[in-house]
């Protein structure tokens, strides 16, 4: 259960705390983070604090509870350097008695699994064996659980482990590999996670020691449902193959293509809704993503994109294709000609962005240039933080051509 040293500081810096970490204890691991004796008082300080106000049982529920015995659990050692006090004791033993009780009834998923973690933990850490469930329980309860969202996983692996720690009779090889092989491959070279299906990228240094836990062997590929990743060179390239087959893509450890709560990288088509996700003929190489989705069905509209990117990671060449969706659909299709349609591209925060005769040149914070151009005759509109290429298209396929691609005098060393 890791934490970070610069919230750490923040909360040695703040005199009154709010939301629901104070529940969680996860400030407990922020202040061990940061490991000054300044530190090692607030968290002292704060939980005696707790214990006054909340430790009667006050607002408990199952999935916070195991959250809060975790991050205690794991950073006792911290915060009662003297050996822990009765009181702190007494409360460990209620809540490890609270959740034997109660573990059961946090919803199906990540908040049993954060509440049966926390059981497990502190049953061992206080030798309570007859608090843990059997391990015939834990595994139908496992295997009962939905699959994890994708912002989910680096939680769910690190609950995963700490269950594998507890009770080492478990069986959860399986899944720690199925979950810890997704991740990797989910992962940008600057440790964050794919922002496409949500989520803030998570924290690359709790991630990085998760995956050393979990001794995954072998390929950093997953079968990953709905997602396809190209990496060549230092570029990597994760797309998500499911809406607008939106995509990200980072050059060394710098993030180019990004994606925000507001805007991706993938075609828009104005005053045609996107049904739910469809999507058919998906063909995924080394070098090339070719996707398909037919979303836009009231439209009688089908979207074909295709990116390659080239063996030394320092081109990716992209083509976006709207088309009727079958040859019986296009007389409803040609009836929205002139079809206007815009491709927007968001760029990562720390880029220089300028314009100029051959396109739109991207300065990387590591000193990499690279050039976005379109073949097509489009409105290239940069924006601080994305590119648009607009168009209005007189027949079908309407179509986008596009590259980005690092330049010539760009030091293949820049890391």
């Amino acid at each position: 259960m890791g934490g970070n040293a610069v919230r750490g500081a923040e909360l040695c810096a703040s005199p009154v705390w709010h939301g629901a970490h104070v529940q969680t204890f996860a400030w407990l691991s922020d202040l061990a983070a940061l490991g000054d004796e300044a530190a090692g008082r607030r968290a002292a300080s704060a939980t005696e604090e707790w214990l006054s106000l909340w430790g009667n049982g006050t607002g408990w529920t199952p999935d916070v509870t195991g959250l809060r015995l975790l991050h205690w659990i794991v950073n006792a050692r911290f915060v009662h350097p003297r050996g822990v006090p009765p009181a702190a004791m007494a409360a460990l033993g209620h809540q490890a008695r609270y959740l034997a009780r109660r573990w059961a009834a946090a919803p199906n998923g990540l908040p049993r699994l954060q509440a049966l973690a926390g059981l497990a933990i502190v049953g061992r850490a206080l030798d309570l064996p007859h608090l843990i469930p059997d391990t015939q329980t834990v595994e139908a309860t496992l295997a009962k659980a939905p699959c994890p969202a994708i912002p989910d996983l680096p939680e769910v692996l690190s609950l995963l482990l700490c269950l594998r720690t507890a009770c080492p009779d478990l069986f959860l090889t399986e899944s720690i590999t199925r979950i810890g092989t997704t991740l990797r491959a989910l992962r940008h070279p600057d440790g964050t996670m794919s922002r496409l299906a949500g989520g803030d990228g998570g924290d690359p240094e709790r991630m990085d020691a998760a995956l050393v836990l979990a001794a995954l062997r072998g390929t950093t590929q997953a079968p990953m449902s709905g997602f396809a990743r190209l990496a060549r060179g230092r570029t990597t390239v994760i797309q998500r193959l499911k809406g607008a087959l939106p995509f990200e893509m980072s050059s060394c450890r710098h993030p180019v293509i990004i994606a925000t709560p507001e805007a991706m990288a993938e075609i828009q088509l104005p005053s045609v809704p996107l049904g739910p996700d469809a999507l058919s003929d998906v063909l995924a190489t080394p070098y090339r993503i070719a996707a398909r989705q037919d979303g836009w069905q009231k439209a009688g509209l089908a979207q074909h994109r295709s990116i390659t990117l080239s063996a030394d990671g320092s081109a990716l060449q992209g083509t976006d294709l709207i088309e009727p969706r079958t040859a019986k659909l296009q007389r409803r299709a040609r009836r929205r000609l002139p079809l206007r349609l815009a491709v927007q591209f968001p760029l990562a925060p720390d880029l220089g962005v300028e314009v100029d005769q051959t396109g739109v040149r991207l300065a990387l914070p590591n000193g990499e240039i690279w050039v976005f151009t379109a073949s097509h005759p489009v409105l290239i509109v940069p924006h601080p933080t994305r590119i648009v290429l607009s168009h209005s298209f007189d027949d079908f396929p309407a179509r986008f051509d596009w590259t980005l691609a690092k330049t010539e005098g760009t030091s293949r060393a820049i890391r």
